[in-house]
């Protein structure tokens, strides 16, 4: 439930602290091995921090998958209409765009993040 989501965030938080260290894989992994998917945690804010989290690594795609499945399981278990804003419609896009080397209807164009 929402405790044990707030408990494994809590947790993984720590790693997050240092935009250059490795230790943020700990973390990420932490996240998708031990958050919860509940329908009573509300994910929206999760989301939003995961978002900032996944600009500080490029060219990962351990590091995107990992995100993207946090984000899915959001989306799942919370619900699509309160976790998903214009702005995390418009990022994820431009992530999943970048992670998979999509071409834009106007050529291949790296989505700025």
């Amino acid at each position: 439930g929402p405790e044990a989501a707030a408990e494994v965030v809590a947790a993984a938080e720590p790693f997050f602290a240092d935009p250059l260290s490795r230790e943020m894989f700990v973390g990420q992994a932490m996240l998708c091995l031990f958050l919860p998917s509940s329908r009573e945690v509300d994910y929206a804010p999760l989301v939003s921090t995961w978002l900032t989290l996944w600009d500080r690594i490029e060219g990962s795609a351990e590091w995107d998958s990992n995100w993207l499945c946090l984000v899915k399981r959001a989306l799942k278990w919370g619900g699509t209409a309160k976790v998903v804003t214009p702005e995390v419609l418009v990022k994820l896009h431009n992530y999943v765009q970048a992670s998979l080397r999509l071409a834009s209807p106007a050529g291949w164009s790296a989505a700025a993040r």
